[in-house]
């Protein structure tokens, strides 16, 4: 009798635990959406959000004149991490970021994207706001590459282009790293407890944005509110798993032609940099790159890590500017 007893009460417990988190769960399904909700109420998109391939994509242009500058951010990354660069432009050109499916302000995707279908997203989104004129495309990381794999697959469309500290698609061998297997473990766990509204609570992503020094209150509140929706650690899986496919594949930087070209490296003294034989074989990486141009060239930026948009952004808009300069000059000599 006693076990029995033991067993009824045991299997009580264990559905009554089931029934609490099942509780839990959903308390936490309905207190995410309706503040995922909220945030995006408070925080709504800047310029457009535009149907491409049966979903919406957020584009946002500034400024006025030709050529545009089109900002493609590194893994991961939305359109409101370039805001101060993307302003900074602004004065000189029109100037326009996008979030990619599932990241920032656009819907989701449901599958790892290569180069190639990324890029030409990018290109049907352009068409979407009927931006025909000839592009400065300014890739950071990750979107150096897909910078690359747009101007491959749209040749007549871009006029110039900066790479900053860009991904190289050779890197794997270069740096001696193995190619990646699967979602890293955060990304994993955020799947799962983001939709439950633990990220949110935890606090999460407004401790990651706290060490962004350049963004304004702006940028950091549409980057929060856009971060902190349920499907963004499920999306930040999945371009893992696109750059992933991408590296593993060492292929080789396309050839540019005499295409206006400015590659920014990093020097390892700001935050995120590198240091010793792997700033050395990341540096020439980036030398690389900038000799994929007859008219490339490479700058050392100093005191400045990885993500020099943010260590040091006048270096990054005097690039975008000297770019647009020469575009200019050479389809009017005679222009100021």
């Amino acid at each position: 009798m006693a076990t029995a007893r033991s067993k009824v009460l045991i299997g009580g417990a264990v559905a009554l635990g089931a029934t609490l988190t099942a509780c839990l769960a959903g308390t936490g399904l309905v207190w995410q959406s309706a503040r995922s909700a909220q945030d995006l109420a408070a925080h709504p998109a800047p310029g457009d959000l535009l149907q491409v391939d049966g979903r919406l994509l957020h584009l946002h242009c500034i400024g006025d004149g030709a050529p545009v500058v089109v900002f493609i951010t590194g893994l991961n990354g939305t359109a409101s991490v370039v805001g101060p660069v993307q302003r900074a432009a602004a004065e000189t050109t029109r100037a326009c970021a996008y979030d990619r499916a599932g990241l920032g302000y656009s819907e989701p995707t449901d599958h790892p994207r290569r180069a190639a279908e990324t890029a030409d997203e990018l290109a049907a989104l352009l068409d979407a706001a009927v931006i025909t004129e000839p592009l400065v495309l300014v890739g950071h990381s990750w979107g150096g590459i897909l910078a690359r794999s747009f101007a491959t697959r749209q040749p007549d469309r871009v006029a110039g282009m900066v790479l900053i500290d860009s991904s190289h698609e050779g890197q794997l061998d270069a740096l001696g790293e193995a190619a990646a297997e699967g979602v890293p473990l955060p990304f994993q766990l955020g799947r799962v407890l983001q939709p439950l509204g633990v990220v949110r609570l935890a606090g999460m992503v407004e401790a990651a944005t706290a060490s962004i020094p350049t963004l304004s209150d702006a940028d950091r509140a549409s980057l929060i509110a856009t971060s902190g929706q349920s499907h963004t650690s499920r999306a930040n899986g999945l371009e893992f798993l696109s750059m992933a496919a991408e590296l593993d594949a060492r292929g080789a930087p396309p050839d540019l032609r005499d295409l206006p070209l400015i590659v920014l490296s990093q020097d390892g003294h700001g935050p995120e940099g590198l240091s010793g034989d792997e700033l050395t074989r990341w540096q020439g990486l980036q030398r690389d790159l900038a000799s994929r141009s007859s008219a490339g060239r490479l700058e050392i930026v100093a005191d400045s890590g990885h993500v020099i948009m943010w260590d040091q952004p006048d270096a990054v808009t005097a690039a975008i500017r000297d770019v647009v300069r020469t575009i200019r000059e050479q389809s009017d000599p005679a222009a100021p």
